[in-house]
């Protein structure tokens, strides 16, 4: 969904008044979007794809909402002390808002994990800033990477494919940022 809307906010900028000077030519808006499609948006993050990856099977949403704070510890020292929350009424409007246009545009359907007796696959995870680095929100991935893509403390987005299939994807997102900002971090 990301992809498609900076692919209208390029051709946007096409359509656009402007003059000839501030509008980029059409090779500069081919790289643009060859680098959201294949690329990867942080360097080092991970290798760009030399093929667009798409969700083939059902979609089936696990949505968690956790508060947390540093505590001093009895011994001295400080720990991040978390806890579980209800995801808010916005955040679930939010996913179900994009999930529905998503289903819509590509035709792929969801599951109800817990009807279906699976395991979630799209994992959707709010939290506070400070807890958007940590090796459990998103299991296997390298502690040095999720460093680097919460560094700038808005969300960041991971999948995994096989043969071109996204199998899973999780989406770690700043609990303390404003609704517009969280949405927009869904799209």
């Amino acid at each position: 969904m990301k992809k498609i809307v900076i692919l209208v906010v390029l051709i946007g900028t096409l359509i656009m008044p402007a003059t000839a000077a501030e509008r980029p030519a059409p090779a500069q808006l081919a790289a643009f979007f060859e680098a959201v499609v294949f690329g990867s948006e942080y360097g080092g993050a991970g290798e760009g794809s030399k093929v667009i990856k798409k969700w083939t099977g059902p979609i089936r949403v696990g949505l968690q909402s956790m508060g947390g704070k540093m505590i001093d510890k009895p011994g001295g020292g400080r720990e991040l002390k978390l806890e579980k929350l209800k995801p808010t009424a916005a955040q679930v409007g939010f996913i179900r808002k994009h999930l529905r246009t998503l289903l819509k545009i590509t035709g792929v359907k969801a599951e109800n994990a817990k009807k279906v007796s699976k395991k979630p696959n799209f994992h959707i995870k709010f939290v506070p800033r400070i807890a958007m680095h940590a090796p459990f929100l998103v299991r296997g991935a390298d502690p040095k990477l999720l460093r680097r893509l919460a560094a700038p403390g808005v969300c960041y987005f991971l999948s995994a494919a096989k043969d071109g299939k996204i199998v899973w994807a999780t989406i770690i997102v700043n609990n303390q940022l404003d609704e517009r900002s969280m949405e927009a971090c869904l799209l």
